[in-house]
């Protein structure tokens, strides 16, 4: 008789990681029963990926969610459990096209787990991020907060302008150059980071490619296939 794989999704939320399978129960007495809901902390991922461990998955499916899935994320691939980080504009598709209703952590859980029994063969693995491409990561999210953030306050000064509130007006100027000395050394730090890359003066060389965009594309192009695109 064949075996059938264990495919599992687990919903990311702030608070709560929401696990479901879509496989056969344990064999065993011995091995855990996936828990259904832990807390996004420390003890609960650890709970959860030992429970995983022992089940062995064909694979795990979770959903992007900013910052949220990383503790987990690193959790899963330290376990060496075969995970990929589904895209949610993929997974929401994949939802329409099964006419999926339901929306609840649970639901989206069990949806995820289907997800990957369909098109897991086809899906990323996820792999650990380098170091150095984790920080420029994070180097150019808050870069982009930074330049929203920019783009806000001088909207206000500018507002303010028309008969608003002087004293206002010149905290707004205050803090306009907050930011912008902040985005001065946040850019200082990201060029020194490229300067670093070979890949980054290779992008730079192409026309129409600043090292804003180069930062960009290598903070989020997956680390294995750099030189290979």
């Amino acid at each position: 008789m064949p075996v059938v794989p264990l495919f599992v999704g687990i919903d990311v939320g702030r608070s709560f990681l929401d696990a479901a399978g879509d496989g056969p129960p344990p064999t065993t007495t011995a091995a855990p029963a996936l828990p259904r809901r832990v807390p996004n902390d420390a003890p609960g991922i650890a709970r959860l990926v030992a429970a995983l461990v022992a089940r062995a998955p064909e694979l795990v499916v979770l959903e992007a969610t900013g910052t949220y899935h990383r503790p987990l994320l690193a959790a899963l691939l330290a376990a060496a459990l075969p995970t990929v980080v589904a895209n949610p504009a993929q997974v929401a598709a994949f939802r329409t096209s099964r006419l999926g209703r339901e929306k609840t952590d649970a639901a989206d859980a069990r949806l995820l787990a289907r997800f990957g029994v369909v098109h897991g063969a086809e899906l990323r693995r996820a792999v650990p991020a380098a170091p150095l491409q984790a920080r420029l990561r994070d180097l150019v999210a808050y870069r982009d907060d930074l330049v929203a953030e920019r783009t806000r306050l001088t909207n206000r000064i500018h507002a303010t302008g028309f008969g608003g509130d002087a004293a206002v007006a010149t905290w707004l100027t205050d803090d306009l150059a907050q930011v912008e000395a902040r985005l001065g050394e946040v850019e200082a730090e990201t060029d020194r980071l490229l300067a670093a890359l070979p890949e980054a003066a290779l992008l730079v060389a192409m026309p129409g490619v600043a090292a804003r965009t180069a930062a960009a594309v290598l903070g989020y192009l997956p680390a294995a296939v750099w030189g290979n695109a």
